[in-house]
């Protein structure tokens, strides 16, 4: 079973009503401004998705860091080239670095190998920086 966990710095109260920064970006402008955030907390950017543009400079510095389009792309041609007939295919550290992530079988079960090649090269790059 796939869980997300949320852990909040002060006691939280039964029926208190939660927000948190989702640290999203886009390039786009017109999906930028359709990304108002309602949460009404004092220090809501007023924004669920951060816009990462030259003007911009601390938001597209925190997304480079992560890594570039070119990267996020040639990351999904290699998962779908490596599991090509006659390509490596999952190989076994493949299998470990999904592990080491705690993506098992409950995630993993049913979806083409390509998606699972990309979900482990995805995490390569993640330990890699």
């Amino acid at each position: 079973m796939y869980s997300i966990g949320m852990f909040a710095t002060k006691p939280v109260r039964y029926g208190e009503e939660l927000s948190f920064n989702y640290c999203s970006f886009t390039e786009s402008e017109k999906e930028y401004d359709a990304a108002s955030c309602l949460c009404g907390t004092m220090n809501c950017t007023g924004r669920f998705l951060s816009l990462a543009s030259a003007s911009d400079k601390k938001n597209l510095n925190i997304m480079k860091k992560y890594h570039t389009f070119i990267d996020r792309n040639y990351i999904l041609y290699m998962a779908v080239e490596l599991t090509q007939p006659g390509a490596e295919g999952i190989t076994e550290e493949d299998i470990k670095i999904l592990d080491d992530f705690s993506l098992k079988s409950c995630v993993l079960q049913g979806i083409p190998d390509w998606l699972k090649k990309w979900a482990a090269l995805v995490c390569e790059y993640i330990s890699f920086e």
